[in-house]
């Protein structure tokens, strides 16, 4: 099939996360799925986003549904009152 060009044939983006540590992780799953359909398909798009993944990364924004993080916020309500510290972290670093 023809290979959609530009931002409107991506469906999984990488932008603007206020976690810097959860930032690289999407972003590593991000490139190693590309990597992986460049390796199985040939694409010459997924290449060239490769090539210039600096640049291409940018592109990407994180696809996050509304009643997830509805829910986590209500995890992290709950984790300020009843959970130790460093599980009240985590969980507000999954609701931010």
């Amino acid at each position: 099939g023809q290979e959609k060009t530009g931002k409107e044939g991506w469906h999984a983006e990488v932008r603007n996360l206020d976690d810097q540590t959860t930032r690289e992780t999407d972003e590593a799953i991000l490139k190693r799925q590309i990597e992986r359909h460049f390796k199985f398909t040939g694409s010459t798009r997924a290449r060239n986003i490769l090539d210039d993944w600096n640049n291409e990364r940018e592109k990407f924004v994180k696809v996050f549904p509304a009643e997830y993080k509805r829910a986590l916020g209500e995890l992290w309500a709950v984790a300020h009152t009843k959970a130790t510290p460093k599980v009240a972290k985590k969980i507000e670093k999954l609701a931010a």
